[in-house]
């Protein structure tokens, strides 16, 4: 008898104190996800940085950089041609230097021409030798390596650099490829991504004293205490009850989204989406329901290239990420295929990179065009309306929109963590019902598979692994038309 009246006398501390473990522990395993999100943006960086330094390093041979020794040489046309063929390659791979060198005396770089026109930044033959660094040695000896973000060659700070190795006839590194790029903003991110875990830390001991200086008063005040439970039991109903009033106050007043109108149907129209997250499919699938046109789904790559030649469509929306074969992997394919419907079939890329100069590399890859996830309705919209052909389109000027079960039970529904006006907004008939059945059943998968990778040292195939799953999650969610997706 006395144990329960100690439990009931402290349960406020009880919980409190559970409460902290618990938003600690969370906080906690949140920075430690952003952690390895970092490190996999960190790593992407640098690999992409030292493939376009192994592309660069193909542009001229070593014979050929070896006419450049003087001064004067640097007037020569095939020089200038070279400094012309160095700018287009630092344009198309979007990088902002792009120099060669060679090693001199005993330990130190000689430049011998970049892509820079500006007389005051430039460098060339003319420019001082400087000092050899340790980090670059490996690329005299044959391989690729990269100073890594916020690592920097003396003078030139802000500049993350990769080096490749140039080769002579005998296999030997006789000059080197230098591509660089500006890291401020990543390393910025970075340090603020720190700072800001380090005072989540702080926050948290902050409100766990505070927590205890107020539990300690409150103990003493036995009385004191027993009206202020009181009175927060109160308050805690009245706010209830203010909160389920405002929520009928709404709807009397109509506050609700309007559903998005498509402009045209197209009922003969066939449509195939692609995309290794089950839940994105049925979040897609909803969206096109409003042009009643036909949709099938598949989950990968292999199935979408079997589709495609088992069925005739009028556009394909193709994920970008998707394991064993992605989607630029997979529009190769279809286009290498005979047949002009093959190279002439519309192929959406669907992908969370929305990126400056990325429809210009989907474009180039095979695709027809590209669309951003989240998917934002109106930007759907056009993408058919471009693709799917004027005979197949019947224009309407409304859409008749008569209530349904789901819109029923949809403004009455309240799901914490969820807008469930924009769902309404989003989709029609049931398919949001179905969209949250998916979600429900696919996604503990997810997570349990990011936990799995999340214990592992992320590398190879273990990074591009849980990237693709953290981007099928964030679809998905986004779908689910989740608070703050």
């Amino acid at each position: 008898m006395n144990s329960k009246n100690f439990i009931a006398r402290n349960i406020v501390v009880f919980l409190f104190i559970f409460s902290f473990i618990v938003v600690f522990f969370v906080t906690s395993y949140a920075n430690r996800l952003i952690g390895f999100t970092m490190q996999t943006m960190q790593y992407h960086i640098e690999q992409r940085l030292m493939s376009a330094s192994r592309l660069a390093a193909e542009i001229t041979s070593a014979e050929e950089l070896d006419q450049y020794q003087r001064i004067e040489d640097m007037n020569l046309p095939s020089y200038q041609a070279l400094r012309r063929k160095l700018l287009d390659f630092s344009q198309k791979a979007d990088v902002h230097f792009v120099y060669y060198l060679r090693p001199v005396g005993q330990n130190e770089f000689q430049y011998i021409v970049d892509n820079d026109f500006d007389e005051k930044t430039r460098v060339g033959l003319d420019t001082p030798p400087y000092e050899r660094l340790p980090w670059i040695v490996p690329a005299l000896e044959g391989r690729t390596v990269c100073s890594g973000l916020g690592n920097y060659t003396p003078g030139w700070e802000g500049i993350v650099t990769a080096y490749s190795p140039v080769f002579d006839k005998n296999g030997e590194a006789a000059a080197l490829i230098g591509v660089d790029i500006y890291d401020e903003p990543i390393v910025s991110a970075r340090r603020m991504v720190q700072i800001l875990g380090l005072v989540q830390i702080i926050a948290l001991l902050m409100i766990f004293a505070s927590g205890l200086i107020c539990l300690v008063s409150y103990r003493k005040e036995t009385k004191r205490a027993n009206k202020a439970n009181q009175a927060k039991s109160t308050f805690l109903a009245q706010k209830n009850a203010g909160a389920e009033s405002a929520a009928y106050t709404l709807q009397n007043l109509g506050v609700t989204a309007k559903k998005f109108i498509g402009r045209f149907t197209a009922p003969d129209a066939r449509i195939l989406v692609v995309d290794d997250i089950p839940t994105n499919l049925v979040v897609v699938e909803g969206l096109l329901t409003v042009y009643r046109c036909q949709v099938d789904t598949c989950c990968s790559g292999i199935e979408a290239i079997q589709a495609v030649q088992n069925n005739h469509y009028d556009v394909v929306f193709m994920d970008h990420m998707m394991p064993e074969m992605d989607g630029i992997e997979s529009t190769r394919h279809i286009r290498s295929l005979d047949g002009d419907y093959y190279q002439r079939l519309p192929i959406i890329a669907l992908t969370a990179n929305a990126t400056t100069g990325i429809r210009e590399i989907f474009l180039e890859q095979g695709f027809s065009d590209y669309l951003g996830k989240p998917i934002e309705i109106a930007k759907l919209d056009g993408i058919l309306e471009t693709w799917i052909s004027v005979d197949k389109k019947m224009r309407k000027e409304k859409e008749d929109q008569p209530e349904d079960e789901q819109g029923e039970v949809l403004k009455n529904l309240i799901i914490e963590g969820i807008d469930t006006a924009r769902a309404r907004e989003r989709y029609r008939g049931k398919i949001y019902i179905e969209v949250l059945r998916s979600y429900t059943v696919h996604t503990p998968a997810l997570l349990e598979k990011l936990r799995i990778l999340t214990k592992e040292t992320l590398s190879g195939e273990t990074i591009m692994d849980f990237t693709i799953t953290v981007h099928g999650l964030k679809g998905s969610t986004y779908g689910i038309c989740a608070d703050g997706a």
